[in-house]
């Protein structure tokens, strides 16, 4: 969806990555700019209303909000312009009343654009669904991405330089560190208790109704917890908790958690769209 480009020459160099860790950061410099890669199939695109009339011999409602009002969609239906599905609005054989009188309102037909990649001017490629970009723009998501990674390069250098000291430390005062005896017996201590909880004998499982809202309500307090802990937050975790918090306050909701504790199906639907959010290395791709 967006792709951040670099307006100047610098580039970034990344060290080896390992696989048991976090993919290495991406600096990109203030002068990054974004790029929209494509555009939005919706009733609010001038562009796409137009085709939708063209369609449709401009009938009526063809562009409008829904009985119970809301956003603009086709027909009063649906709230994209083109789909791979919805055939009752694309052609008068799979169409039922009112629309059958004047289908084809939408198209399946994709909209494909190319850019080549420019060596060390593109750096990112930002991935994501509706749900992101009716509550973001290119320049917010950019901006959520450029911090991230400033703050990750500012925390590898922040530990290079405690090791160091601690290295020096250590050579002056000519301490060895190792693996000592309190060490085993702990992991000793700790397989111990492993082996008495699985002699517990267990209490019979409730019945499935309850367990499957018992699961539902641990999965959504798993979820908030991932976000409440940003330790380990890859880039796209940053993206999708900043939508959030847009959400949240838009919604005058008092806070993440509350929003994610909120049960999956309409009670959720009806405060946002799906939010996912990907955020490809470009350098990868480019000799």
């Amino acid at each position: 969806r967006k792709e951040g480009t670099d307006s100047s020459d610098n580039s970034s160099s990344s060290s080896t990555q390992n696989s048991k860790e976090m993919p290495p950061p991406i600096l990109l410099p203030p002068v990054t700019r974004p790029i929209d890669l494509t555009t939005d199939h919706s009733a609010y695109n001038p562009a796409e209303v137009t085709a939708v009339l063209r369609r449709c011999n401009n009938a009526p409602r063809a562009i409008s909000a829904g009985v119970g009002g809301g956003i603009k969609r086709v027909a009063g239906s649906l709230a994209v312009t083109r789909a791979l599905g919805d055939a009752y609005l694309k052609t008068p054989l799979l169409s039922f009343n009112p629309y059958k009188r004047h289908a084809p309102y939408i198209t399946g037909r994709p909209e494909v654009n190319c850019r080549p990649i420019v060596k060390d001017g593109d750096k990112v490629l930002i991935l994501a669904t509706d749900g992101v970009w009716e509550r973001a723009s290119g320049e917010d998501v950019l901006r959520w991405v450029r911090n991230y990674y400033a703050e990750r390069i500012a925390e590898t250098e922040r530990r290079k330089n405690r090791r160091l000291n601690q290295s020096d430390r250590c050579s002056n005062d000519g301490s060895v560190t190792g693996r000592n005896k309190d060490d085993d017996s702990d992991e000793r201590d700790d397989d111990l208790n492993m082996n008495r909880k699985r002699d517990i004998p267990r209490s019979p499982s409730p019945p499935t109704k309850r367990r499957k809202l018992e699961l539902g309500r641990r999965t959504n307090r798993r979820g908030s917890a991932a976000f409440d802990s940003q330790r380990n937050n890859t880039v796209a975790d940053v993206i999708v908790r900043r939508v959030l918090n847009k959400v949240r306050r838009a919604r005058n909701i008092s806070s993440l958690h509350a929003l994610m504790s909120l049960p999956p199906g309409r009670a959720r639907r009806s405060k946002h769209d799906d939010i996912t959010a990907c955020v490809v290395d470009l350098s990868e791709f480019v000799s």
